[in-house]
């Protein structure tokens, strides 16, 4: 006969037993780590972590009953074994009594555990972020990653999804985008913070007058096919290096308007996780990487207002969270578990001790002056996020910057760098000379067919421009990676920014002709990279390079490449183009 339902009480009481069952033979209890939060209990045994849901309704999530946690169990594996096959493993009954359970085994079914490979949790990114240890390579594979994911979902959504149309609508971003205002306010209200008031609702009525304007914008997208079930969660601590790759997990399982949503603002989540960090140019790194994969540059009118807005989503977390540790205490609270996570995302710990390990002893002065700290670190994390959204919604004030040097230059890397440097959208003429022809950027076909004729080089620039032009008027900087050879070629683009007001310079990489043959010589026999140029076309570049001129731009900024360029190297030339703020 099948056993009744569990109450939460009866669970902790089946976990605890679990937890006493998977310790070693002699070892202390504390010898199999228990981890709590909201939503669930993740106990860490043999290699393994096993979730098991507790048995609530949080309005957000609904664990009452043992089918509903098997149909979410079974949703959480779907979902998240999409970008983490080798975590997630499978789905585990938990047999036996409530006093006696087993993990598996036959038997009446007491519970379900989703059941998924442990990892080191010093390696979730959250962890490397505090010790500056994310590298570039790192963030480059990242964007990969979730770049592959966005278009593997794209493919597979049916356009008239109704769950596209709902999550995706206009309507619906409105909506959530002012349910944030209207928390916040009230919590900015009650904790007497006039201020931070002030600040919200200036960006509040900010909001209005960009939702009224992009809309339309919002609309079609969704149409169009950019709103996906996505991962819902994409933030640094659901991020982990496992066999030395960025592995995402602890997707949104429980409530799928959580995870329906556009592959941008998704996006817009990471990098506003990573400025929040003070790591804008890994920001700006993650973003040109899955820019570049994707395409999606006419997306970029959106995503100021995604960033704003998960700025303002992580200050109502943090406000709500003060809250709760401002009002009265009961007895029964003292001592219970705490953490700071988000109240409609509550259970991203899943590795890690990012919740509160039950292992942790508290009298109840200590328990009082933990919860103040907490309450004063998360009023400071409120007023932070709330910071952030302000600059993020600042007045912009974009730069076009071209690029000009012959094959082997370069040029690529110092762009590359540059837009790290100043936060800038990066666009390769190699890239999107390629995209044009339903090509990737890593295809090769050489650099003597049709490609790269007149016509097709005259096509690529005019692509470049119609992007540049879309990118500046989203308020970003955008520096166009061209050899740029000719004068003609330079002026369209000096005279496109004239046209939107914006100021441009010139970056005009020289290097012997030694380096250059030997540049594009190694480049061509590792065969890494999107240029197809060899040493014919450079040869050829030679006759037909038209050298820039100082009045051709407001700036003409000289680098001399055949030194090594770095960061360092360049820190003078992102000085100068981050001091171009008028034109």
């Amino acid at each position: 006969m099948s056993p009744g339902e569990l109450d939460l009480a009866a669970q902790s009481r089946m976990v605890a037993a679990l937890r006493r069952g998977l310790a070693p033979a002699g070892a202390p209890l504390a010898g199999t780590p228990l981890f709590e939060t909201h939503l669930s209990w993740v106990l860490l045994a043999d290699g393994c972590a096993y979730k098991l849901k507790k048995a609530l309704d949080l309005g957000f999530a609904d664990f009452t009953t043992r089918a509903l946690r098997l149909r979410y169990c079974t949703e959480e594996l779907r979902i998240n074994r999409r970008l983490a096959p080798a975590l997630y493993l499978d789905v585990v009954a938990v047999t036996g009594t409530v006093d006696a359970p087993r993990l598996g085994g036959d038997g009446p079914v007491l519970d379900h555990a989703v059941r998924m490979r442990a990892f080191d949790p010093a390696l979730q990114w959250d962890r490397l972020a505090e010790r500056g240890a994310i590298t570039d390579a790192m963030i480059d594979a990242l964007a990969e990653s979730v770049a592959a994911f966005h278009m593997r979902l794209r493919a597979a959504t049916d356009r008239a999804d109704p769950r596209a149309l709902r999550y995706g609508s206009a309507a619906h971003v409105h909506r959530i985008a002012q349910d944030n205002f209207d928390v916040l306010r009230s919590l900015l209200r009650d904790a007497g913070a006039p201020e931070a008031l002030a600040t919200l609702e200036a960006l509040a009525r900010r909001e209005a007058h960009r939702h009224a304007t992009l809309a339309a914008d919002i609309d079609a997208r969704a149409a169009a096919g950019f709103v996906c079930e996505c991962h819902g969660d994409l933030h640094l601590g659901n991020i982990a290096q496992v066999d030395e790759r960025p592995t995402v997990f602890d997707a949104i399982e429980f409530n799928e308007g959580f995870r329906w949503s556009d592959v941008l603002c998704e996006v817009a989540f990471l990098v506003m996780d990573l400025r929040h960090r003070g790591l804008d140019g890994q920001a700006a790194r993650f973003l040109n990487g899955w820019l570049a994969l994707t395409g999606d540059y006419a997306g970029l009118r959106l995503l100021p207002g995604y960033l704003e807005y998960r700025a303002l989503v992580r200050a109502k977390v943090a406000g709500i969270r003060a809250a709760q540790l401002r009002a009265p205490r009961t007895d029964a609270q003292v001592g219970s578990p705490r953490h700071v996570d988000d109240p409609a995302r509550a259970d991203t710990a899943t590795h890690a001790d990012t919740a509160t390990c039950v292992d942790t002893a508290t009298h109840a002065d200590t328990a009082a002056c933990v919860a103040d700290a907490a309450r004063a670190a998360a009023e400071a994390q409120c007023r932070d996020y709330l910071a952030l959204a302000t600059r993020l919604a600042a007045p912009a004030h974009p730069r076009l910057v071209l690029m000009h040097g012959l094959s082997g230059s370069g040029k690529t890397r110092a762009a590359g760098l540059l837009a790290q440097a100043i936060g800038a959208i990066h666009l390769r003429s190699d890239v999107e000379r390629k995209r044009l022809h339903g090509l990737r950027a890593d295809d090769h076909g050489g650099a003597h067919g049709p490609m790269y004729g007149p016509a097709a080089g005259a096509a690529t620039y005019d692509r470049l421009a119609v992007l540049a032009r879309g990118i500046l008027e989203a308020g970003f900087d955008a520096i166009v990676d061209a050899t740029f050879l000719a004068r003609a070629q330079r002026a369209g683009f000096v005279a496109l920014a004239r046209a939107l007001a914006v100021p441009v310079a010139i970056v005009d990489l020289r290097a012997s002709p030694h380096t250059l043959r030997a540049r594009v010589a190694e480049r061509l026999a590792h065969g890494r990279d999107a240029s197809d140029a060899d040493l014919d076309v450079l040869e050829r570049q030679f006759a037909r390079d038209e050298p820039v001129l100082v009045s051709e731009a407001d700036r003409v900024l000289r680098v001399d490449s055949d030194r090594h360029i770095d960061a360092a190297a360049l820190a003078p030339i992102a000085a100068a183009l981050s001091g171009m703020i008028e034109p």
